[in-house]
């Protein structure tokens, strides 16, 4: 009976062995054929362009491509374990996409650690901030208590800033982050920075220990005193700092960003800006050629749908290409193309100062220019500043006993104002004869130079300039871009003629 006994534990023991050899033999069977089909599939994929939607495609193939259940689940697993734990930005959208459309909606069973709750945790706190998405909003509070919204910024780019005042990490990377939001700034960068913790008295005093006020100008600190925005959930803030970079249409461009990834991103976006500028500016001259401007009815047809197309499509191609022609326009000599930037300026520029960000463009440049062009047509009231003779008298321009006023702009180190100067001398008398009054306009404002030059030359007519140091510069009164610059005025001061030759003068007071 015992040795029966020993015969069958000896059996059962080798019936043992052999099943446990076998199922190590079918699980390395198994684990040797998942690894073929991930390396399959690791191949495929690295052969795809890195762009989302390529790559969305792309795991759809290879999931789909498998016959069972079993190892599109497996394949699928695989994907999404690749692009949740990928460091490339926006492989997140990928993973997001996985978990929606193959497990969370049940179509395969999800085997990976940690079961269903892992993955719908991941999902739910990734999937409202994916790059290529809205912002989600947020209103949170400023430390005075006041309610500001994130979309209220009105900038080209916004940085959402997530941190905590006990944070080390946040503590060692701020002044490497404010550096880098001062550097970007002309870009019209701002940051919405958002305190974690719900005391507005530490948030207060984090501001005094770490900002002066000069430093607060490009940052907007908010918190949530009931913590019930769900920000942490809506922008996966699990960990501080956590940084987002957002566009002009609050899209987010930059997730989960460091400092210097934050500064690659922006120097990226500089550099795309500047292209446009540099393409618009080759574009402008070429453009305004298929147009006849001399007919103001084309400047309509020039600009509207260049406008129309460019304002709904690419924003910053628009503010490139209308800086651009305005410049253009407004800097050349004819009156019909200094027409025609005022016209592009009050029709697809001044009513649109909601997509620009250049305000030294928008409240300065324009509306000088424009005031310059119109105080400078022909038919317009001469404009009137302060001018000195060499010996520092006041004189005005309002000169009744004269018929005319041929106004003459020049500065001695203009090369052809010199003869232009010996052409007016030789039809003086006449000019004087007909009651035209010359008078010389020295745009400079070296006293020295000025004397040396009336020395020197001994011209028989008035020479003025505005001073030494003449509050407004002369060039924003008149159209002087350009020496000799001349001007026919009436008695009246109002502008006959412009940038005329003494023979074209002569003409004109016949």
């Amino acid at each position: 009976m015992k040795k029966l006994s020993k015969i069958i534990l000896i059996f059962i023991f080798s019936l043992s062995f052999v099943s446990s050899y076998a199922q190590q033999e079918s699980a390395q069977k198994l684990a040797n054929q998942e690894k073929t089909i991930f390396k399959f599939v690791d191949n495929y994929i690295d052969s795809i362009p890195h762009s989302t939607n390529s790559l969305i495609v792309a795991v759809d193939y290879a999931i789909n491509f498998a016959k069972d259940s079993t190892t599109k689940s497996q394949i699928a697993g695989y994907l999404f374990n690749k692009f949740s734990t990928s460091t490339i930005m926006g492989d997140e959208t990928i993973a997001v996409y996985i978990a929606k459309n193959y497990f969370l909606n049940g179509l395969l069973p999800w085997f990976g650690q940690g079961g269903m709750a892992l993955l719908r945790l991941y999902t739910e706190f990734n999937e409202n901030s994916l790059i290529g998405m809205k912002a989600p909003e947020l209103n949170l509070n400023t430390a005075d208590g006041q309610v500001l919204p994130l979309t209220s910024l009105k900038t080209r780019y916004t940085v959402i800033y997530f941190f905590d005042k006990d944070c080390n990490v946040c503590k060692e990377s701020l002044p490497t982050l404010k550096e880098i939001i001062k550097t970007y700034h002309h870009l019209s960068l701002e940051v919405y920075a958002v305190y974690t913790q719900s005391d507005s008295s530490s948030l207060n005093q984090f501001l005094t220990n770490n900002f002066d006020k000069q430093e607060l100008t490009n940052w907007h600190f908010v918190y949530d005193p009931t913590m019930e925005s769900n920000f942490y959930k809506l922008y996966n803030v699990l960990v501080t700092p956590r940084l987002f970079l957002l566009n002009r249409d609050k899209i987010i461009i930059g997730r989960n960003l460091s400092n210097d990834a934050l500064k690659k991103l922006l120097s990226n976006e500089q550099k795309a800006i500047s292209d446009s500028y540099t393409v618009a500016k080759t574009f402008v001259e070429q453009y305004i050629s298929l147009f006849d401007l001399k007919d103001t009815s084309q400047n309509k047809e020039a600009f509207e749908p260049l406008f129309n197309r460019l304002s709904t499509e690419n924003l910053d191609m628009y503010n490139a290409a209308f800086y651009q022609l305005f410049e253009y326009l407004a800097t050349q000599e004819e009156q019909y193309m200094k027409t025609a930037a005022v016209f592009l300026a009050e029709k697809y520029i001044l009513p649109y100062k909601q997509i620009w960000f250049n305000d030294w463009f928008l409240y300065t440049r324009i509306p000088e220019t424009i005031t310059k062009i119109k105080n400078n047509t022909v038919g317009s009231t001469i404009p009137s500043p302060t001018l000195y003779t060499s010996k520092g008298k006041q004189v005005t321009l309002e000169q009744k006993k004269s018929k005319y006023i041929y106004l003459y702009f020049f500065n001695p180190s203009c090369a052809i104002c010199k003869p232009f100067s010996e052409e007016v001398k030789k039809i003086y008398r006449d000019l004087k004869k007909k009651r035209v009054k010359v008078i010389a306009i020295y745009t400079g404002t070296d006293i020295e130079e000025l004397n040396k030059y009336i020395q020197s030359e001994k011209k028989p007519w008035q020479i003025l300039f505005q001073g030494t140091n003449p509050q407004t510069p002369l060039y924003n009164y008149f159209e002087i871009s350009y020496l000799p610059q001349t001007y026919l005025i009436n008695r009246d001061g109002i502008i006959i003629a412009k940038g005329i030759n003494t023979i074209q003068l002569l003409k004109l007071i016949k």
